[in-house]
């Protein structure tokens, strides 16, 4: 698969990899967004506690599809982290062999960007799986306590700590890290103005659906999750245009210094 102004011809294997990885993204998280929509959406905070009980409680198929869905979006993000931080390992690598002074920088930053993007989808998977296995467990166990305080104040515990964690240690972490990366390549000068440009829309979107967690601000949720993923994919795709860009240039300059 080839991205914006690439021939079949002009694309390296590694070119081919970084537009695989970043067009599953795109593709499993607008299927991510679609099932939240009608299967997470029912059992969240922006529906009425008694009402979301009684769907948990039912064991909904649909919640299980939602949350199994941002599963394989947390997977997608990380291996698109991957393959952008790869390239920059690979620049690193080829800057000290030719001498350059940017290798250990570039290299630091990349190893940086990894562990943030494994710390950010250790507690965004775990959190997926207490939504998962946990909420209708809870659910079930207040409607067949007939919704008793104690039942009741155990729900929303468990729903304000998840969203909570889950929000700020997973998106916010992730959104950091996104932003850190798009820094380094507008650094080495391999992003364009329009691709920092969404990458700015993307930590300012995603701080804020961070924020939203601990405030208990399910309209905040709701209102800037989309912005955010729909710009960390309109991102991803210019980022890879742009470093796939930038590599056949330097190949090109490479080529012509070779020449006698």
């Amino acid at each position: 698969m080839t991205g914006p102004d690439q021939s079949a011809s002009e694309v390296r294997p590694s070119d081919r990899t970084l537009w695989r990885v970043v067009w599953s993204n795109v593709v499993i998280h607008v299927i991510g967004l679609a099932l939240a929509a009608f299967g997470i959406r029912p059992g969240s905070p922006l529906t009425p506690v008694n009402e979301r009980i009684a769907y948990l409680a039912t064991w909904p198929e649909a919640w299980y599809l939602g949350w199994m869905s941002w599963v394989l979006c947390a997977v997608a993000l990380v291996c698109v982290m991957w393959a952008f931080s790869g390239r920059l390992l690979a620049d690193a690598k080829k800057s000290v062999e030719g001498g350059g002074s940017q290798g250990p920088p570039d290299k630091r930053t990349a190893l940086a960007l990894r562990a943030l993007v494994i710390v950010a989808a250790v507690f965004d998977l775990t959190c997926d799986a207490i939504y998962i296995v946990v909420f209708p467990v809870l659910a079930f166990e207040a409607q067949a306590a007939s919704l008793r305080p104690e039942k009741l104040e155990r729900f929303l515990f468990w729903e304000r700590t998840v969203n909570a964690v889950s929000l700020t240690a997973g998106n916010g972490v992730y959104t950091i890290a996104i932003g850190l990366l798009a820094l380094a390549l507008h650094r080495a000068g391999k992003a364009s103005k329009a691709a920092s440009a969404l990458a700015a829309g993307v930590v300012v979107f995603g701080l804020a659906l961070a924020a939203a967690g601990p405030l208990e601000l399910p309209v905040l949720v709701l209102a800037t999750t989309s912005p955010t993923i729909g710009l960390f994919c309109a991102w991803s795709i210019l980022a890879a245009r742009d470093v796939t860009r930038a590599g056949r240039h330097g190949m090109l300059a490479a080529t012509e210094r070779e020449k006698p």
